[in-house]
């Protein structure tokens, strides 16, 4: 049984080990050594920050902060198998928020490129760099 809840501290130290391999590359790619740090610095941010269990279990953590930054990060096993309830959770919080949404996604990270596409944002090129690597993401932007 799923449920959706205000995320604790201790949701983002269980989901960062479990976290999928792209969404892991890409935390690394900011220049955050390991998962935990990332979540821990996202969920003290302002704004809302959102976990989805299933039987208990973090599998999708998530939020808005007060600027309009989006954020979401999954295991494997719920994008494998419970991709209808991530889009039903995700397109959710989207819709409750009522202004601009952005971030910026890596630019390695196909799916995630498609993904924000198919779900209405835009995403801009150039990629700019960011990170002590200099790698590249895209800024992807999205009005209510």
């Amino acid at each position: 049984m799923f449920e959706l809840r205000g995320c604790t501290v201790e949701d983002a130290i269980s989901i960062a080990t479990r976290l999928r391999k792209e969404d892991l590359e890409e935390l690394q790619a900011c220049g955050y050594e390991d998962a935990e740090t990332a979540l821990l610095a996202s969920i003290a941010l302002p704004g809302l920050a959102l976990v989805d269990c299933k039987d208990g279990l973090p599998e999708m953590i998530g939020g808005i902060t007060e600027d309009g930054v989006i954020w979401c990060m999954t295991t494997k096993d719920y994008i494998t198998n419970h991709r209808k309830r991530f889009h039903k959770v995700t397109t959710g919080i989207m819709k409750e928020h009522q202004g601009v949404l952005w971030n910026y996604v890596y630019s390695k990270n196909e799916v995630h490129v498609e993904w924000l596409k198919r779900v209405g944002f835009t995403i801009k090129e150039p990629a700019v760099s960011i990170g002590p690597n200099d790698e590249l993401f895209y800024y992807f932007i999205r009005s209510a």
